[in-house]
């Protein structure tokens, strides 16, 4: 009788430590289900690419299915070995846990931009210009890759944008740049458009805040390129959108 204990402690032993995996998995799960449920997922990926997030989803569950019902075999190694496997695995929770929240502001727009002149990520294709606003003059609500896509066909008339508010001690106290990252896959591979907001009296603004610009669109020449400015009359803080709005996408 007395060699069954140690048996019995082994046994129960190995049982847990095939639990730490099942549980971790668990846990990636609910954060998956979380992400596409609440449309999460668009701060970190495209929203055309939900039906990949959804089949590694459908995966993983069935994947934790096998496992509780012990068609595949139990973790080999040693404890250390599974715990130190477990904490790997728990790695992209502890990144969306500290990194949820926090979109890229101003020093990603730096890091973004080639050298120390500001220059245009891309050249942009003109779409068709936009419908005008009402007659009772209200402003024509684009976003910035909209505007930047249509600024020739724009040039001259009322717009209406939103953005981050990106100032340095170099550029002029009546100017500001707004600006956002636009998505062509993740969040990896998001690219700044901007414009320049010029007003008189602009007012202080802390860096990285959202505002609404809204003003006449003029067209203006930097390093060789031309980049949309908007003479604005109006120029107001608002809240930040969620993080998964603050993306454009390509």
């Amino acid at each position: 009788m007395t060699g069954l204990a140690p048996n019995r402690t082994e046994k129960l032993s190995r049982l847990i430590l095939g639990l730490i995996p099942i549980f971790v998995l668990i846990a990636i799960l609910d954060a998956l289900v979380w992400l596409i449920t609440s449309d999460t997922y668009t701060a970190y990926l495209h929203p055309r690419f939900w039906l990949f997030l959804l089949i590694g989803t459908v995966i993983l569950a069935g994947f934790i299915a096998a496992l509780m019902l012990g068609r595949l075999a139990p973790p080999d190694g040693s404890t250390g070995e599974i715990l130190s496997r477990a904490i790997v695995m728990l790695m992209p929770l502890l990144f969306l846990y500290t990194a949820f929240g926090q979109g890229m502001g101003g020093h990603a727009l730096s890091k973004k931009f080639v050298g120390n002149e500001l220059e245009l990520p891309y050249v942009f294709t003109d779409d068709p210009p936009p419908e005008e606003g009402d007659e009772s003059g209200t402003d024509k609500q684009l976003t910035l890759l909209q505007i930047n896509q249509q600024m020739a066909t724009l040039q001259g008339k009322r717009v209406s944008t939103e953005g981050f508010v990106y100032a340095d001690a170099n550029m002029p106290a009546d100017q500001l740049m707004l600006f956002r990252f636009a998505m062509f896959c993740c969040a990896a591979d998001t690219t700044p458009i901007w414009l320049f907001v010029k007003k008189e009296g602009l007012g202080t603004f802390e860096p990285e805040s959202w505002v609404r610009a809204a003003g006449v669109l003029e067209i203006a020449s930097l390093n060789g390129k031309t980049v949309p400015v908007i003479m604005a009359d109006t120029l107001t803080q608002i809240p930040p959108p969620p993080p998964g709005a603050q993306y454009l996408y390509f």
